[in-house]
């Protein structure tokens, strides 16, 4: 097999992620108890089981985790009367929640995040085809993922990298992304385990078909991280501090609040 899954394990556990820790490796190292939600339960399970937690005054860090916003964006558009009505939905539930937490401790600390944002579903192309149709093998002379934004290459032959390259390039469906570029971003890494070359699409466009599916949907997140719709939120009852650029630095924020 060319390809292989990465998230074997619950990321959301300590040791979660092969690759590097997270929160919760940080809140063992640093023995502070905490709780974070089941995703397997629906939301409804989910905040019931944060309020038993809550009332119980075993946790200093509480991650409350309610992933329907997701589905509901992808399924009907970021702009939808149904986007909105769960975000009304999520307002709710979270100030429910905030208030249940308030009425047992004196202070307490309220952050609400996003992982991405998601934006509108105006098109799609089909990338494959238009590789397949040079006539290269697959697996002889190069592999590649398509993604739903982003199709990722391995060469095999640089004659076969000039040509798609130069097929990739005239299209304005979207862009070769520059190593220049990759690095600025810090996603250029020095083996080609993520892919020797990447086509990114445009914000709104899709990959279709791509090893994804075969259905263009209303709403879909991974374009460039510049991207109007590429966003995410950060929300919270305490001064957020202004080095607060990227998701990438939100966890020190965490670490920050945890060690008061």
């Amino acid at each position: 097999p060319y390809f292989d899954y990465l998230e074997k394990k619950d990321y959301f556990i300590p040791g979660g992620i092969m690759a590097t820790d997270t929160i919760f490796d940080w809140c063992v190292d640093h023995d502070i108890p905490y709780y974070c939600s089941n995703w397997r339960h629906n939301e409804e399970q989910i905040l019931h089981e944060n309020k038993q937690v809550i009332s119980e005054a075993n946790a200093e860090f509480v991650y409350v985790y309610l992933p329907k916003l997701d589905s509901v964006m992808h399924n009907n558009g970021p702009y939808s009367d149904a986007t909105k009505a769960k975000l009304n939905d999520l307002e709710t539930k979270i100030t429910d929640l905030y208030r249940f937490a308030q009425k047992l401790y004196n202070e307490v600390s309220l952050y609400v995040i996003s992982d991405h944002g998601m934006a509108p579903v105006t098109g799609s192309y089909d990338i494959k085809s238009v590789v397949d149709r040079l006539g290269f093998d697959f697996g002889k002379d190069y592999v590649a993922f398509y993604d739903s934004t982003m199709a990722r290459f391995w060469w095999k032959d640089t004659r076969v990298k000039a040509a798609v390259l130069d097929t990739l390039n005239s299209l304005d469906c979207g862009y070769v992304v520059s190593t220049e570029e990759l690095k600025r971003l810090r996603v250029w890494f020095p083996d080609p385990k993520y892919g020797d070359s990447y086509f990114l699409m445009n914000e709104g466009l899709l990959l279709n078909p791509s090893f994804m599916g075969l259905k263009v949907i209303p709403g879909m997140h991974g374009y460039h991280p510049d991207a109007p719709n590429s966003y995410s939120i950060m929300l919270s009852n305490r001064e957020i501090p202004a080095d607060i650029q990227s998701i990438t630095v939100i966890r020190k924020t965490m670490e920050s609040e945890l060690a008061k």
